[in-house]
């Protein structure tokens, strides 16, 4: 699970009264909470795009929505 800690005005404040240093701190650990989010977004997208054709999953766990036939002409 990840925490993210919710910063009031006020913080945001003081860490920029504190100098480049303390504000590049918070960038980078805002860069790394994204980063992680972002990689797991993209899994569960892919887990979700995921059915029968697309991978070795049975066909009876594509659920009940008929698949859409491509016209033969």
């Amino acid at each position: 699970m990840i925490v993210i800690q919710q910063h009031t005005p006020e913080e945001i404040r003081a860490i920029y009264q504190e100098g480049e240093e303390a504000v590049l701190k918070l960038v980078i650990e805002l860069q790394t909470v994204l980063s992680t989010l972002a990689a797991r977004l993209q899994a569960l997208e892919d887990q979700q795009a995921k059915n029968s054709r697309s991978s070795s999953k049975p066909p009876g766990s594509d659920g009940l929505k008929k698949p859409r036939r491509r016209s033969l002409r």
